[in-house]
C-alpha cells in the first residue's frame, strides 16, 4: 500500500511540476506515465477479474512499449469521455495498476485508462488519456495473438 501511495504522490508531483512549466494549465499535463512494469497483458471472464493472463516475453514486450506511445498521450477528464458504448481492446496488468485501451472512433483517438489495483470502486482515483488511433489499432491487432 505504501509502494502505491508512493508512485500516486510522484505521479502528481510530475503532473504539477509540467503543468507549471506550461504556465499553470493543470487540466491537460504531460502525461508522465512509466509503461516498464506492465508485463501482463489478459482477459476478463466476469467484468472486472482479469482472469485469463499471459506474461509477455521479452520480444512482446518491447512490441508493447512501442506500440503504446506514452509521449504522444494527453491527458484527459473522465468527464470529457463517454458513459458507454466503447470496447477495450487491451487490458494490461502491472504490480500497481492496470492499464485499458479503448478505441473512440467517433473522436478518431484512443483512450487509455490507468486504474490502480487497490482502487476505489467509483473510479474516482483512475486517470485518463487520450491517445492517437493508431494506439488503439494496433493495441486490438496485439491482444488477436492472445486468443
Amino acid at each position: 500500500m505504501k509502494k502505491i501511495w508512493t508512485v500516486f504522490i510522484v505521479l502528481l508531483l510530475a503532473l504539477g511540476i509540467t503543468a507549471c512549466k506550461k504556465g499553470g494549465d493543470v487540466s491537460h499535463p504531460e502525461p508522465a506515465v512509466d509503461l516498464t512494469d506492465f508485463t501482463t497483458v489478459g482477459y476478463d471472464f466476469e467484468p472486472g477479474d482479469f482472469k485469463y493472463q499471459f506474461e509477455l516475453t521479452k520480444e512482446e514486450k518491447a512490441e508493447f512499449d512501442a506500440m503504446m506511445q506514452p509521449e504522444t498521450w494527453e491527458a484527459a477528464a473522465q468527464a470529457e469521455l463517454p458513459e458507454y458504448g466503447l470496447n477495450c481492446v487491451l487490458s494490461a496488468k502491472s504490480s500497481t495498476a492496470f492499464l485499458y485501451v479503448t478505441p473512440w472512433d467517433e473522436e478518431d483517438t484512443a483512450i487509455i485508462k490507468i486504474v490502480p489495483i487497490d482502487a476505489i470502486g467509483d473510479g474516482s482515483d483512475s486517470v485518463f488519456y487520450f491517445a492517437p488511433p493508431e494506439v488503439g489499432d494496433a493495441a486490438a491487432k496485439f491482444m488477436s495473438a492472445f486468443h
